[in-house]
């Protein structure tokens, strides 16, 4: 049996989320509802057995990222959040997954499911966003703020003066605060290649590729860069196998 904490001040979308978690467990769960900050730390505080919490992020009484500031939580944490929502600083502090309002039933699901896959890793560590097949969605930072990211509308990502860019298929540059190191962690292997220190390209971002050495290979994306890139020889033999795949 798994014990929920739902984190949620409107009482009608928290007893929607508990019918629909119910719902997907089967019954497999005992609910328990908080609704403001204070609730929710004087509950963890007093040690109840909690195994997963859906958190959202705004409450009535502030920015519910302020409990990981009062109390060490080493639970794994699903947020709620929207697309106007307020900076979420403390996302990597047990962020195991996030769902967008109004939380559909095949979205909860897949939360659930990400819970059960982490209950199977056996260890501390959570999930990446990177090892999920089905990532259809990160979180991407820029100055202190979070806001989702729909991965089928970006073509690449690079890198330039220390300053990361997203770019969407209607040619438009995100800055993003995340390195590139940090969104290969967060990308689907399946659908994103890093194919030298200044890129990351989506499958359906490259426009062309050709051969620029015996070992290398350039690659023209689509939008197109400032200039052309080139895969390096280390990369060139793992580019190749990721391309048959598709």
């Amino acid at each position: 049996m798994t014990s929920i904490l739902i984190v949620e001040d409107e009482w009608v979308a928290a007893d929607r989320l508990e019918k629909m978690l119910q719902g997907i467990t089967m019954g497999n769960c005992t609910i328990v509802i908080r609704d403001s900050i204070e609730a929710t730390v004087h509950y963890l505080k007093d040690d109840n057995p909690v195994d997963l919490i859906y958190m959202d992020i705004n409450l009535s009484d502030g920015n519910s990222l302020a409990i990981f500031d009062m109390i060490k939580v080493d639970i794994p944490v699903i947020f709620i959040t929207a697309y106007d929502s307020y900076a979420i600083d403390a996302f990597k502090k047990n962020a195991l997954h996030y769902l967008l309002k109004p939380v559909s039933t095949a979205d909860l699901e897949n939360s659930w499911n990400r819970y059960l896959d982490y209950q199977n890793v056996g260890n501390s560590n959570l999930p990446k966003e990177s090892q999920g097949t089905d990532t259809k969605r990160i979180l991407a930072k820029f100055s202190n703020k979070f806001y989702p990211l729909d991965l089928s509308t970006i073509r690449y990502f690079y890198s330039r003066d220390k300053i990361s860019y997203a770019v969407k298929n209607d040619g438009r540059n995100i800055p993003l605060s995340d390195t590139l190191e940090d969104l290969e962690k967060k990308l689907p292997p399946k659908d994103f290649f890093r194919i030298n220190r200044q890129v990351i390209v989506h499958i359906n971002g490259i426009k062309s590729i050709t051969r620029h050495s015996k070992a290398r290979l350039k690659v023209v994306t689509e939008p197109e860069h400032d200039h052309p890139q080139i895969v390096s020889t280390l990369r060139t033999p793992r580019f190749k196998k990721w391309l048959d795949q598709h």
